[in-house]
């Protein structure tokens, strides 16, 4: 008997935390998207420091779960994909959304700064198309993708001049000592082959 009530509670314990976790999970309405982009980093190493993104609603947008005030920021690794999470929607419409890099992070490069507009359509019959705005450029994209450059820092000397570096004045003084020193070895063999 006791082993049957034991049971019996367990049974109900478990499909309680069904119910619980599948509603937590579950979008009850019409279609579920999952915005997504790439970072990209271009030219010197790989950086471990992550790059930030914020995803931000117009009008009324309905935003992922753990969004705070209409916006969620995620963070992603150069070479990474990132996504913002799934975003349900209860109604067939046109959805609008920016995407953008915050102003200040401690990025070592030429920071791409470009803002894209994100429109979701929902269907009626539950399908969705999500199309990405780069903001300044014709057209419209199935991606979004934010490519930063990684540049040297310029060298310099002390007092904020910029460090020449294989310049003609720096060859030109080693050419100029070479060739005297050519001439004087002529001179030279000139001179013991006279004796």
């Amino acid at each position: 008997m006791r082993i049957i009530r034991s049971s019996l509670i367990v049974a109900v314990v478990l499909i309680l935390a069904a119910v619980c976790c599948g509603s937590f999970a579950y979008c009850s309405g019409l279609a579920e998207v999952s915005l997504e982009g790439e970072y990209v980093l271009e030219g010197g190493p790989d950086r471990l420091q992550p790059a930030d993104f914020i995803l931000e609603s117009i009008g009324d947008s309905p935003m992922p779960k753990d969004s705070v005030g209409g916006a969620k920021k995620v963070s992603a690794l150069p070479g990474e994909k990132f996504s913002f999470g799934e975003i349900c929607y209860s109604r067939p419409g046109v959805y609008v959304y920016i995407v953008r890099r915050p102003e200040a992070d401690n990025i070592k490069s030429s920071k791409d700064m470009s803002v894209f507009k994100v429109y979701v359509d929902v269907f009626s019959d539950g399908s969705t198309v999500s199309v990405y705005e780069k903001e300044g450029d014709e057209g419209k994209s199935d991606r979004m993708v934010f490519t930063d450059r990684y540049e040297l820092p310029e060298r310099t000397d002390g007092t904020g001049k910029p460090v020449k570096t294989g310049d003609g004045t720096s060859y030109g003084i080693y050419m100029v000592l070479i060739i005297a020193a050519l001439i004087c070895l002529i001179e030279c063999r000139f001179l013991l082959s006279d004796e």
